[in-house]
């Protein structure tokens, strides 16, 4: 019994002493971002860690070493300063009128927002000591700086893939002629057509946030924070040396890339652990369905109930044709014209926005559920994706803690950082 009672209070040592106090900075408050960054920020907490958050959402009940500082609760179409659009109307314009009127115009509004919050400001009064500073990367470059004031390395984790901006900064490479920026959307990536588009819009999109955007966020560092230790390290030498990205992706179902040592694919972070059931009422759903159910949702920030008419009415006519239970994610209290087999509960074809009619829907839902090859490639791609030495959580936990035991890491970086 002495012998146990030895055992259990050196692994209590050996996990405190290997504790980080560690500042974990995901403020953007879309749920579709918080569900990927949540687990990380936890399981440091479970893994005796001292993990203090800044977000925009609240976990209930964490753990006693998880400190939550709020971001001021505020809608991110009033923090860019006019009402939310329909979503569907923006397909329209393009990626590089996208980043000017909402990415850019929304990172500057949402990280001053984070900046001013009353908690925010409180938690950066306090005479507090971070091991490390953890923080999305995601328009809110200013943030980076508070690496700088804890004096400690900086993790970069993002909810997309391959970051151009970042492979340019870190000098990572490019492979323009096959992996295309995470906000082009092309049909053939390696046309000659695509992969010019490619180029010129992963040019674009650097020199006017460098140039531009970055300067922008280093006026909010200027306003927000004026008593840094100095010198000031500009925003783009933080994010170059960065000791760690995390990226929301995987081989297995992304296009393979290569990449630097302290650049690492985490794609289904969130998918690793869960204590959830299904509620009651849809478990039973499903449970009735004797041929099975389709499943449609657009995510958190694109409300299905939005759609143009035109394109509501064809969904619903095919939806009435199948003999599949249907659930669709809803967010109107009422669904005119419902179909009795539709269920509005706010590895496939893809069917763009603009082919969208009774037709081409009706045949790629055919095609999907008649065809048992998609099943078969559904199943395939899920062995692949699970069949790794770490899960992807696993793998985030040890490379961040990796980056703690050797102060920074910083060997992991290309040299041709110094040139």
């Amino acid at each position: 019994m002495d012998t146990l009672k030895i055992i259990l209070f050196i692994l209590f040592v050996v996990q405190y002493c290997d504790s980080a106090n560690i500042l974990y900075v995901v403020p953007f408050t879309s749920k579709s971002h918080y569900i990927m960054l949540k687990p990380i920020g936890l399981e440091l907490a479970r893994r005796g860690h001292n993990v203090t958050v800044i977000t925009g959402h609240r976990v209930e009940k964490p753990p006693p070493n998880y400190h939550q500082y709020m971001v001021d609760e505020k809608e991110i179409w009033d923090v860019i300063g006019g009402s939310r659009p329909n979503v569907f109307k923006m397909v329209e314009i393009s990626a590089e009128k996208f980043h000017e009127d909402v990415l850019w115009k929304g990172g500057l509004a949402f990280t001053e927002l984070t900046l001013n919050s009353t908690q925010i400001k409180r938690l950066l009064h306090e005479d507090t000591k971070f091991d490390l500073v953890i923080s999305e990367q995601f328009f809110q470059e200013a943030l980076y700086t508070l690496a700088h004031k804890y004096n400690a390395p900086l993790v970069l984790v993002t909810t997309f893939g391959n970051c151009m901006r970042h492979n340019i900064v870190a000098r990572n490479p490019l492979q323009l002629a096959t992996v295309i920026s995470e906000f082009l959307d092309v049909r053939d990536p390696t046309s000659f057509r695509a992969r010019m588009r490619n180029w010129y819009f992963t040019m674009y999109e650097y020199v006017y946030w460098r140039f531009w955007y970055l300067e922008e966020q280093e006026k909010l560092v200027r306003k927000y924070l004026p008593d840094l230790p100095k010198p000031v390290p500009s925003l783009y030498d933080l994010q170059k040396n960065a000791s760690l990205i995390l990226l929301n992706g995987h081989f297995s179902f992304d296009t393979p890339a290569a990449y630097l040592p302290n650049v690492v694919e985490i794609g289904g972070v969130h998918l690793t652990k869960s204590d959830t059931k299904l509620p009651e009422d849809l478990q039973k759903i499903l449970d009735n369905a004797k041929h099975g159910a389709v499943y449609m949702n657009f995510g958190s920030n694109v409300r299905s109930s939005e759609l143009p008419e035109e394109k509501k009415r064809a969904v619903l006519n095919v939806f009435r044709k199948l003999k599949q239970t249907v659930l669709w994610k809803w967010e109107d209290d009422n669904l005119e014209n419902k179909p009795d087999n539709l269920i509005s509960y706010g590895f496939g074809k893809i069917l763009e926005y603009h082919d969208i009619n009774e037709e081409t829907l009706s045949e790629v839902l055919h095609e999907v559920l008649t065809n048992d090859s998609y099943r078969i490639n559904a199943k395939e791609l899920s062995a692949r994706f699970k069949d790794r030495p770490m899960d992807a959580l696993e793998t985030a936990m040890f490379w961040i803690e990796y980056v703690i035991r050797n102060k920074g890491a910083h060997y992991m970086k290309n040299p041709a950082l110094e040139l």
